[in-house]
């Protein structure tokens, strides 16, 4: 299985990010798994970060890898719709 997000990407976290709340990984090999969450890690909310790693969930450059990410732990990318101006 795929994983939602890819090396190198941008992603948002969460603004109500909140320690132990469940954030089941929806994607990859550990599809259901919930790394959870600790309180240091709500220091991230609404930073945009880099994923680094992906080893069953995300690692992420700006916190030197010191946590374990779920897809679900990121705010959900909105698409981009452009209207005709014409």
């Amino acid at each position: 299985m795929d994983y939602k997000y890819k090396i190198g990407q941008k992603v948002r976290i969460r603004k109500d990010l909140t320690a132990g709340a469940e954030y089941p990984m929806q994607s990859g090999s550990r599809c259901g798994w919930d790394p959870g969450v600790a309180e240091d890690m709500e220091k991230y909310r609404g930073q945009i970060m880099t994923i680094d790693y992906i080893k069953g969930y995300y690692t992420l450059c700006e916190d030197n890898r010191s946590w374990s990410w779920s897809d679900t732990m990121f705010e959900t990318q909105k698409r981009l719709t452009c209207k005709s101006l014409l």
